[in-house]
């Protein structure tokens, strides 16, 4: 006789959604970043996938973490949904708009690798209080949420992911002071910074669920600070090198978060039995295992060789490395 008796749910699995830009770059390689008032000129031009939001979704995507990306492109950009896709990430919360795609125009200087950038909102800044409701009533409270600010009504966003208690991973960039002072910073669980931002916080709040998280005080309640192309090819030196010399830094932060968001969330996905498709309604509330130190210091290792691999390639999008690009790196190298 056939056991008909229906078996145990499986549990849902955090996933990662990231609300954020997805832009059309445009990279010029200068000899030396343009002053006020000055004219250079370039020596190479190319077009290629970026955007803070597009590039972080992507890094996280590679690591096998189920990623979500919403936002919104125009109709020159829908080759963009098909790089984010081809990376592992769910678009259809990817809205396509009748303005053009936003855009990044971006100086490389050749000899240093550093960057200026020059962002054209466009669609990134069409995003409006129903689309936002939309998306997040698919999300809740086992999954986390990664937003920059190149993109409309951030406040909007965090404040609404707050209330339906999702994880919130905010990289405040570009910096916007007068945003910052706007927002619930109570919001934020984990902040994310350059060194830049770092300084031109008003206020620096603490890291309320990575402490948790990890069990303890490794974090010592303070934000996390990506470096640029001084910090050991874009790595910590505490954590993992590529010591490599530094071709492009743009992207680099963005694949440290990514990667970082992603390894969490695969690291908590992996303590739990096999996962269900996400589901279309809001899940219940439970509680995050504990990681201890030693799983932190991994996923932070990793995550820094991955930003380390990318400035060693130029673009943004196109620079990001496979997981198995990274794990390839760890076995070959000694930290």
């Amino acid at each position: 006789m056939t056991d008909t008796t229906p078996s145990a749910p499986s549990p849902p699995r955090t996933s990662i959604l990231c609300y954020g830009s997805i832009n059309i770059d445009e990279v010029y390689q200068v000899d030396g970043i343009a002053q006020p008032g000055q004219t250079i000129p370039t020596y190479g031009r190319t077009v290629s996938a970026g955007g803070k939001g597009a590039n972080q979704a992507v890094a996280a995507g590679r690591t096998g973490s189920p990623v979500y990306m919403a936002g919104r492109i125009g109709t020159d950009g829908e080759w963009l949904r098909t790089r984010l896709e081809n990376s592992g990430v769910d678009t259809r919360h990817v809205r396509t708009d009748t303005n053009p795609t936003s855009r990044a125009i971006i100086q490389v200087c050749r000899k240093t690798g550093e960057n200026a950038i020059i962002l054209f909102g466009s669609t990134g800044f069409g995003v409006d209080p129903a689309d936002i409701t939309r998306v997040l009533s698919k999300f809740g409270p086992r999954d986390m949420l990664m937003i920059q600010n190149e993109l409309a009504q951030v406040d909007i966003i965090l404040a609404q992911a707050r209330e339906r208690g999702l994880c919130i991973v905010y990289n405040p960039a570009p910096m916007d002071p007068i945003l910052w002072q706007r927002i619930d910073r109570q919001a934020i669980d984990i902040l994310i910074v350059n060194e830049n931002e770092a300084e031109t916080l008003p206020t620096i709040i603490t890291i309320t669920f990575l402490g948790r998280i990890v069990g303890g005080d490794h974090c010592g309640g303070n934000p996390i600070h990506a470096r640029g192309a001084d910090g050991g090819g874009g790595a910590d030196a505490d954590t993992g090198t590529v010591a490599q010399p530094v071709v492009d830094t743009t992207g680099a932060g963005d694949t440290w978060i990514g990667y970082f968001v992603g390894l969490l969330v695969k690291q908590l996905n992996s303590l739990l039995p096999s996962t269900e498709d996400h589901p279309t309604e809001p899940r219940a509330e439970g509680p995050f295992v504990n990681l201890d130190a030693e799983i932190m210091r991994g996923i932070l290792g990793q995550a820094s060789v991955a930003a380390g691999l990318a400035v060693t390639r130029p673009g943004a999008m196109d620079s990001i490395p496979t997981l198995a690009e990274v794990e390839q790196h760890n076995r070959t190298q000694y930290f």
